[in-house]
């Protein structure tokens, strides 16, 4: 518990020291943007969350994503690892003015061992399958944006993951802004996740909150807390960099686990084509 605080407030300090040296680049030189592109689960957003923001119509993009997941559960003196590696597709397009709509499949590795070393098994096979819609609504105040979400979500599709269940999420989504294009962004949602292998339904909240920081033209600092990203007692807290143009995106993110339900650590990267 005592090595989580220590990372966590080290990785607190790194986006707050980097997050006010750039504030006062940001006011002297103006024109650093936020770079638009996709979450894990293909809506425009941050890492984990979504944003209020849409593509234009007839644009958007196809991504590729990957993350290293540590989860450790046991008892007994014998403590078991989950070293799981899920690889995302994604695609969003925007259909139509502030509407967006988007799929999303994910590939998942599972290595167990224990503490011992030793090696017990490995899982692989596709996870869940996702689609969902995104609608903007537009505020008088041009730097301030709402969007309301929604994702249907099925999986495992792989029965050697388990079996399938369905789920939704129904989320609020407020985007706001500021003169120095520094973005802070609030999602609150209801997740419900059906009984996949046997396991009782569960209903949720979840709440996430985030910023976007022009670090440069090309390169963009992320920071997000999100309570219950991986369901009930699954809160992270994570930062990343995310840099590029409108012909290629890329990303790299890490992120501690603040629950019992949460990986201790997440490391991951996102390659972007914006379309």
């Amino acid at each position: 518990m005592l090595k989580k605080l220590v990372l966590l407030f080290s990785m607190i300090g790194f986006i707050s020291a980097v997050g006010l040296l750039n504030l006062a680049q940001a006011a002297s030189y103006g024109g650093n943007q936020f770079i638009s592109a996709p979450d894990s689960s293909g809506q425009l957003g941050l890492f984990f969350s979504e944003t209020a923001q849409t593509p234009r119509i007839n644009h958007g993009n196809f991504a590729l994503d990957a993350d290293w997941q540590n989860f450790q559960t046991g008892g007994n003196g014998v403590t078991v690892t989950d070293n799981a590696i899920p690889i995302f597709a994604t695609a969003d397009l925007g259909v139509a003015q502030d509407v967006e709509v988007n799929l999303a499949l994910n590939y998942e590795f599972n290595f167990f061992s224990d503490n011992f070393n030793v090696p017990i098994n490995s899982i692989n096979g596709l996870d869940d399958l996702l689609g969902g819609v995104k609608v903007r609504i537009p505020s008088e105040n041009r730097l301030l944006n709402f969007a309301v979400l929604g994702k249907l979500f099925y999986g495992p599709l792989s029965s050697s993951l388990g079996n399938g269940a369905v789920g939704f999420d129904i989320d609020g989504v407020t985007t706001y802004i500021l003169k120095n294009n520094i973005l802070l962004n609030g999602e609150f949602g209801i997740t419900y996740q059906g009984g996949a292998n046997g396991s009782a339904s569960s209903t949720f909240v979840q709440l996430k909150l985030g910023t976007g920081i022009p670090l440069q033209r090309s390169l963009n600092g992320i920071a997000e807390f999100s309570i219950n990203e991986y369901g009930t007692n699954g809160s992270i807290f994570d930062i990343g960099l995310r840099g590029g143009n409108n012909q290629l995106v890329y990303e790299g993110v890490i992120g501690l686990g603040l629950a019992s339900n949460a990986p201790g650590i997440i490391v991951g990267g996102s390659v972007i084509f914006p379309l």
